[in-house]
């Protein structure tokens, strides 16, 4: 038990070597964890907006002594003596300079608190006021603030312009990793001064580690490709006194005082939910991760013991379980816990612990947590966080808002151009994606009930002015809030990827481009699925093996496309030893579908496989079920549509398709939207413009899926990427993922 004069002394001595807690082991630390009883918190407190918060989503956590400091997507808010104070930039009377708050340092001699934001650039909060810093009034390289530290005054600030250096005292701005335009960019997300502060050491996205000896000013690769240590991408970084953490998706890595690097693989092992948003160690021993489905902890390196901390699907109650190499050891069911599983940071303030997730803040102590008292009143949430279950419709909104984003168009054309340059091979085509938006609204809008809404004209002046690209996906993302955003992401626009990552908005990626290693980790950047014959041949196998289905027929329509892909599906059902039973040829514009049926019901076949658009399809399968032919029906991803579901009725019964994407692949698809896109804007589409349509459709389709939730929408995504099959139940769509990889749902 602590008395109250160690804790002063404890918080005191943080305070001495510069309020970052995460970084210098307090000396309470040094003790190592008893490894076959590591300590569990089961006392939680959680903080949300009405308790004082200016948001639910906290972005930043910083602890100073017994202050401790919150960044929310709405502003900030401070703790001290168990009582909350906050500014918000929704409360307009205040003028609040403050935006989504991404980083937080405070100079532990003046008590400044430096704030990184996304978008509105630095803000130094002093004696109560704000002052900004941003691109147009200082020498701030980017608007975007991906971290930030002080030391001996000086505040650094990691941002999508490069790392800038300001002296308050001489008014002195300095740049380090400056963004260039010959150069790869670098996405720098973690900086850490050592403490004799002669060295700053940048972390990069997925890249590795610079150090910038700040006496001699020049500049080294201490971490990356082809250096030694693990092969795998950094995604998260921290620094104790005598160790480097970085983690991956699936794995953890320490380099100890020895200087060799250690690893030990996540909970998860790379699971998608399992993805690291952030990396904070205690001491040398310990380190804590935040990921979206909770709290995993290495409590003690040298035995590889795991606590990881989990709230319930119904949100009453936590479970808790303590692991060893893989080995469960023990579990345990919490009445109290984290607001919610999607963590975003965490800070340490002696034994405590402070939480920050997508749904509110938690502290977690040793002793009973004291009552707490709200001060300056509670703020309302923003509304692009909030969620609409899937079928219901969102409640006062006159449109569903979707975004694009693409590099700036040339306008000056040199010699031998031409008036119409060849485009990038991340350029979107704007025109596709608004004929994929009016088609939608023609169907009804999202479920039929409220119209989508492109949103493309947010850049003003920011494409020929002082703001970069990202400026303007943060517009989309907050002030234009959109549900998710239509994409040009090439293999050298790592500083966009990083935004997505911070904004949370998913973004379905356009480029022709092969995808960089970084875009695949990823978890808010899509692509949208193509014709894979791979699919073709999982989900055979899973009706014959799965689901013990044997007698197939095809049901052949014309067409080029849909004889190669029943051709493809008669191979493989060959090859498994279960040739078809039937090939039934029909002639849709005939509308004689009886001689077709009673072969299906002589061969007894299980299972109709057929090729062709919604409408024919949704024809054929009236007739078979008001035959009282109850085969499963398979067909391809022109089927996925609400309006396939509206035409066939209460009764499908059981009925599959492909997952995917067919405009830029399928030729009569290709054909009607070559007509559509010529009609509608007078000249024929490029190749952008296939993939543009694609992917516009592909997002309006996991919207309507997954309801007005930005997670939920991601989710979707991600289920329609590694979906082999699609399956209707109780008249919604719902993605079944690959057998080889698990259902992530």
């Amino acid at each position: 038990m602590w008395t109250a004069r160690g804790r002063k002394l404890c918080w005191l001595a943080i305070a001495a070597v510069g309020c970052r807690a995460p970084s210098i082991s307090p000396a309470w630390a040094q003790d190592s964890v008893p490894a076959e009883r590591p300590f569990i918190y089961s006392s939680w407190e959680t903080f949300t907006a009405r308790d004082g918060l200016p948001d639910d989503h906290v972005r930043a956590i910083h602890v100073c002594g017994d202050r401790v400091w919150v960044g929310t997507e709405a502003g900030l808010a401070v703790c001290e003596a168990g009582a909350w104070t906050a500014w918000t930039h929704l409360d307009r009377e205040k003028r609040v300079p403050l935006g989504v708050i991404s980083a937080i340092a405070v100079d532990p001699r003046t008590q400044d608190a430096w704030l990184g934001t996304l978008g509105r650039g630095l803000v130094r909060f002093s004696a109560g006021r704000f002052e900004p810093f941003d691109q147009i009034n200082s020498g701030l390289a980017g608007n975007l603030v991906f971290d930030s530290t002080v030391r001996d005054g000086r505040v650094w600030a990691a941002t999508n312009g490069g790392i800038s250096s300001f002296d308050p005292l001489r008014g002195t701005w300095d740049l380090y990793l400056e963004r260039r335009a010959d150069a790869p960019e670098t996405a720098v997300t973690h900086l850490y001064l050592d403490p004799s502060g002669a060295n700053l050491y940048a972390a990069a996205w997925c890249e590795g580690v610079r150090r910038i000896d700040l006496t001699r000013g020049t500049l080294s690769t201490v971490l990356g490709p082809g250096r030694s240590g693990p092969s795998d991408l950094p995604l998260a970084f921290d620094w104790t006194e005598k160790a480097w953490w970085w983690a991956s998706s699936a794995q953890v890595c320490r380099r100890g005082p020895s200087g060799t690097w250690e690893v030990r693989p996540t909970v998860g092992h790379g699971s998608p939910d399992d993805f690291i948003y952030c990396l904070t160690a205690r001491r040398d021993s310990e380190v804590w991760l935040g990921t979206d489905r909770g709290l995993q902890v290495l409590a003690d390196w040298a035995t590889n013991t795991w606590v990881t901390y989990r709230r319930g699907e119904r949100g009453a109650t936590m479970r808790v379980t303590v692991s060893r190499d893989g080995q469960v050891l023990d579990t345990r069911v919490l009445d109290s816990g984290i607001p919610d599983n999607r963590v975003r940071c965490v800070a340490f303030q002696g034994e405590d612990v402070w939480v920050g997730t997508a749904g509110g803040l938690a502290h977690a102590t040793r002793i009973a947590p004291p009552a707490h008292v709200s001060e300056g009143g509670a703020y309302v949430s923003q509304g692009g966080t909030d969620k609409v279950p899937p079928g219901q419709k969102p409640g006062g909104a006159l449109s569903v808002a979707v975004g694009v984003l693409s590099p700036a168009s040339q306008t000056i054309f040199l010699p031998g151009q031409g008036v119409r340059p060849p485009a990038a091979p991340d350029q979107v085509d704007i025109p596709a994606v608004q004929l994929a938006v009016e088609q939608a609204n023609a169907r009804g809008g999202y479920l039929g009930q409220v119209p989508y809404e492109l949103i493309t004209d947010v850049y003003g002046y920011a494409r020929y002015g002082w703001n970069l690209p990202e400026d303007d996906f943060v517009t989309l993302a907050y002030q234009a809030r959109v549900w998710g955003i239509v994409a040009g992401l090439g293999s050298d626009r790592r500083l966009a990827g990083v935004t997505a990552l911070r904004t949370e908005v998913p973004v379905v990626n356009v480029a022709a481009t092969p995808a960089t290693v970084d875009e695949s980790v990823n978890p808010w950047v899509f692509r949208c699925p193509g014709d894979d014959p791979q699919r073709q041949h999982k989900l055979l196998v899973h009706i014959l093996r799965q689901l013990g289905h044997t007698r197939l027929a095809v049901l052949r329509t014309p067409g080029r496309a849909a004889q190669t892909h029943l051709d493809r599906w008669a191979h493989y059902a060959r090859d498994q030893e279960h040739p078809l039973v039937a090939d039934i040829p029909w002639d849709s514009s005939r509308d004689d579908l009886g001689p077709a049926l009673e072969a299906l019901q002589r061969c007894r076949a299980e299972v109709v496989l057929t090729w062709c658009d919604a409408e024919t399809a949704a024809a054929i399968l009236r007739r078979l079920r008001a035959a009282g032919m109850a085969q499963l029906f398979v067909g391809n991803e022109r089927m996925v549509t609400d309006e396939f579901v509206r035409l066939v009725g209460g009764n499908p019964g059981p009925v599959v398709a492909l997952g995917g994407c067919s405009a830029a692949e399928d030729e009569e698809e290709a054909a009607r939207f070559a007509e559509s896109y010529e009609a509608r804007f007078k000249r024929r589409p490029r190749p952008e413009a296939f993939r543009s349509y694609d992917a516009a459709r592909h997002l309006l389709q996991a919207i309507n899926l997954a309801g007005l939730e930005r997670d939920a929408i991601r989710r979707t995504l991600r289920d329609m990427s590694t979906a082999f099959m699609v399956r209707l139940d109780e008249g919604r769509w719902q993605y079944s993922s690959s057998p080889t990889r698990g259902d992530r749902r």
